[in-house]
C-alpha cells in the first residue's frame, strides 16, 4: 500500500520462516527510505497481520519477482 502510494513499482513474498522479502523497482535511496519509514510510522494504519522485528536493505539489481506484484 505505501509503495503503491509513493508509485513505486515492486513485489512482496512471505517465506516459511515469517520473514516477508520486499523487492522495489527503484534506483532511489530516498524513495527506499521513505518507504522503509511510511512501513515503520505506518500513518494509514495499515493492519499488519504480525509485526515489523527488523528492517535489512539490501541492492538487489535482478528480476523483480513474487507472490504479491504492486
Amino acid at each position: 500500500m505505501y509503495a503503491r502510494a509513493a508509485g513505486i513499482h515492486g513485489a512482496a513474498s512471505n517465506l516459511p520462516d515469517g520473514t516477508v522479502v520486499v523487492l522495489l523497482k527503484t534506483d532511489s535511496r530516498q524513495e527506499t527510505e521513505a518507504y522503509v519509514n511510511a512501513l515503520k510510522a505506518n500513518p494509514r494504519l495499515i493492519r499488519f497481520y504480525g509485526n515489523i522485528q527488523s528492517i535489512s536493505i539490501e541492492e538487489y539489481t535482478g528480476r523483480i519477482y513474487g507472490d504479491y506484484l504492486f
